[in-house]
């Protein structure tokens, strides 16, 4: 839904890395938007590809080069006379990688959150581990989905990072409030230090 719907041609493009993309049909909805975008989320091999089911660095690094290529190349164009193109966004999204700690720790997705952005690149995580995120990951992030966690040292972690103004026991009340109905999530906004039951209700903390 977030980005059918949210962030609905937010980006020019969208790569997937995830072991389930071709398995877990709740991913077709997302490959008709990248169709749209002009994408080829069918293709397994060649420049074509951007649904990966193996992480290799090799992909993810000549993705990257590619865009900081043509970002330098429009921001330059940007700064002459008459010039106003716009730059496009794209996101990288890695999901069910949890296992896989050389992915989720030590590759590229970690350089993704610490300087990716100045070229306008975005990424998304989804893990079912908080705590096997890389610390870069966690503390640089600008906004967190959280659905109920079923481990009591995960919550805690989680709390603990994300409580930094209001302390532990004030978010862990208001991560009880919006955990607490089935299917219900609590958002974070960190630029903000915002916390939402779900996207409709904010949670005034004052």
């Amino acid at each position: 839904m977030l980005l059918t719907k949210f962030y609905k041609d937010v980006f020019a493009a969208i790569f997937i890395w995830s072991p389930t993309a071709r398995l877990d049909k709740g991913w077709d909805v997302v490959f008709e938007e990248m169709v749209k975008m002009g994408q080829e989320p069918e293709a397994t091999s060649g420049d074509k590809q951007c649904v990966f089911t193996t992480f290799d660095a090799a992909d993810f690094n000549r993705i990257t080069r590619e865009h900081t290529k043509l970002v330098e190349k429009l921001k330059d164009q940007k700064q002459k006379p008459g010039g106003s193109q716009e730059i496009p966004n794209i996101l990288f999204l890695c999901d069910d990688f949890a296992d896989q700690a050389d992915v989720v720790r030590r590759s590229g997705f970690v350089t993704s959150f610490i300087r990716l952005r100045h070229q306008f690149i975005s990424c998304w995580i989804l893990s079912q581990k908080w705590k096997l995120l890389a610390p870069a990951i966690r503390v640089n992030l600008t906004f967190v989905l959280c659905w109920r966690l079923r481990s009591t040292d995960e919550e805690t972690q989680f709390l603990k990072d994300i409580g930094g103004k209001h302390g532990y026991e004030v978010t862990k009340r208001i991560y009880d409030l919006a955990t607490s109905e089935k299917y219900s999530f609590l958002y974070y906004d960190a630029l903000k230090n915002e916390f939402f039951v779900r996207f409709e209700h904010k949670v005034n903390v004052e």
